[in-house]
């Protein structure tokens, strides 16, 4: 068995690691955000861009797993409705974490940033079902905590939109969502 023992040495010298991808990354996701829609997508959404929409959809049925239909129209209006609960869930929160979401999905998404940080080389409606579940498991088991922060922030956003889709919230025997905020998510 491998000792895993962490000196002082490798964990500043992985902080720095982090923290220089993390600000570089950042960075380069700044520069590129004037080139970026900042309107959410046509219809009825509240913050999630027409470009967010795709890895979304191609990463939720992966987390969601069994508790999706196998396939057809009832997949897809399901997926619907959970990334419309995500988007409600993420309109609603504070302005931090609307710039936080901004810059994980313009880093999902971006091009450059897609294939060389993801390691996606195909855009999301053409990336297999394979390919996104390495993907997933690369950043959950990354070395860089900012990549499984990350990933964890997306999946546990997916998995609370599913929950907050009120015939599930019945199902879980949880009374609902509190009435003043449940005249919030229906403005």
């Amino acid at each position: 068995m491998k000792n895993f023992y962490l000196s002082r040495r490798k964990l500043i010298k992985n902080s720095l690691l982090g923290a220089t991808f993390l600000g570089a990354s950042s960075g380069l996701v700044y520069l590129m955000a004037p080139l970026r829609p900042r309107e959410p997508a046509p219809g009825d959404w509240l913050l999630l861009r027409t470009q967010d929409l795709p890895a979304l959809y191609a990463i939720a049925p992966l987390v969601l797993g069994s508790r999706l239909p196998a396939a057809g129209a009832a997949r897809d209006e399901q997926l619907l409705r959970v990334l419309h609960s995500a988007d409600a869930l993420l309109y609603y929160s504070s302005e931090e974490i609307h710039r936080q979401a901004r810059q994980v999905l313009d880093l999902l998404n971006v091009p450059a940033y897609r294939i060389l940080v993801a390691g996606i080389p195909r855009p999301w409606q053409e990336t297999d079902e394979a390919d996104i579940r390495d993907f997933l498991r690369r950043w959950s088991h990354s070395r860089l905590s900012v990549l499984q922060n990350v990933i964890n922030a997306v999946t546990r956003v997916i998995q609370a939109a599913w929950y907050a889709v009120p015939e599930r919230v019945v199902r879980t025997g949880y009374p609902g969502i509190p009435e003043n905020a449940r005249v919030l998510l229906q403005d």
